[in-house]
């Protein structure tokens, strides 16, 4: 991904810190080069079909609460380049021998019922530190995503809490998670929420610091859910491509600012035809070949063609139908 001049700025990786960068830096006019050794873009951020054709495999990470929550990938609209968040109603679940189940889900009261079923009152010790999250949270996430080191975020994140909440709050992001589990909750559903999100940061329960990091993913979980993008990891990263690739078309951008009166573009992402209007006549097209059989040669084919595309243009209304679908709406003005 090369700019045309000279470029201002080189990033070296295009793995999704990279790309990020990449796209900010182009948002402010900056030309830039970045570099990727693999052959393709997203470094752990990558999908393929590793074991069967057609099943699609998220090669490393597979879920992204960070990324939705992000003021920076939020800033970014990468929705316009094709990016489709799917959510789970519940993030996740930790089943117990005795037929227990303790549940990460959006819906807050649901969390805080599984917990109650281990021991009366967890769940409302559940809600408190959410309400802890909804005053700290997006200052914690700003200071995280923040260049280093994160001043003004930390000063947000002090100032949201006040000074008394403030201590017991660096005293809780010290806390080992085990500790702040059984300071917390009577029953072990909540320590579960708490101890397998923690582990996904590679800190064991006993490692001071643990907490915050059990805290915040769980936070995540039941605030966002875990989040995957529609087709798979690495289509997070076509999307920062795409959005990026955008930046290296200046000369047309100027045409099309200039003619603005006359015409209007809209960007079509690689990867997400429910968005295209052509889409929806290609498949009644393919439909139709296919309707009487399979054909014979490439000659019956192209005749089928020229039927439905004769037909359609006496269907007019048919085809309106396209640009009505509420996906592909945007494409024409109709009443």
């Amino acid at each position: 991904m090369a700019p045309a001049s000279d470029p201002d700025a080189v990033v070296i990786g295009a793995g999704p810190n990279g790309l990020v960068a990449a796209n900010v830096l182009a948002d402010e006019g900056w030309d830039v080069l970045v570099l990727e050794a693999q052959p393709d873009p997203g470094g752990a951020v990558r999908s393929a079909d590793l074991a069967r054709p057609g099943f699609t495999y998220d090669r490393f990470s597979a879920f992204y609460p960070l990324a939705a929550a992000s003021p920076v990938i939020r800033h970014l609209h990468l929705e316009e380049y094709g990016l489709r968040w799917r959510r789970a109603p519940l993030a996740l679940a930790h089943p117990t021998p005795d037929g227990g189940c303790a549940v990460l889900s959006t819906d807050l009261d649901e969390t805080a019922t599984s917990l109650d079923n281990y021991s009366p009152g967890d769940g409302h010790a559940w809600r408190e530190l959410y309400a802890r999250w909804q005053r700290a949270g997006p200052h914690l996430i700003d200071a995280l995503l923040s260049p280093f080191p994160p001043v003004r975020a930390t000063g947000r994140l002090a100032a949201a809490l006040g000074p008394r909440e403030w201590a017991r709050f660096a005293r809780f992001a010290l806390l080992p998670v085990r500790s702040m589990a059984e300071e917390t909750f009577a029953g072990a559903g909540g320590a579960l929420l708490l101890a397998g999100n923690t582990l996904h940061t590679d800190l064991g329960p006993d490692a001071a610091g643990s907490a915050v990091f059990g805290w915040l993913l769980s936070m995540l979980g039941q605030d966002v859910g875990f989040p995957v993008p529609a087709g798979g990891a690495g289509r997070l990263a076509d999307a920062l491509v795409d959005r990026l690739r955008a930046h290296m078309t200046p000369e047309v951008q100027e045409w099309v600012t200039s003619h603005r009166d006359r015409i209007e573009v809209f960007y079509l992402p690689r990867y997400a035809p429910e968005v295209n209007p052509e889409e929806y006549l290609n498949n009644d097209l393919k439909g139709q070949v296919n309707k009487a059989g399979l054909p014979h040669d490439a000659e019956e084919v192209r005749s089928r063609i020229q039927q439905f595309m004769r037909r359609m243009l006496h269907l007019p209304e048919h085809v309106m139908q396209y640009f009505r679908h509420p996906s592909a709406h945007y494409a024409a003005a109709i009443n």
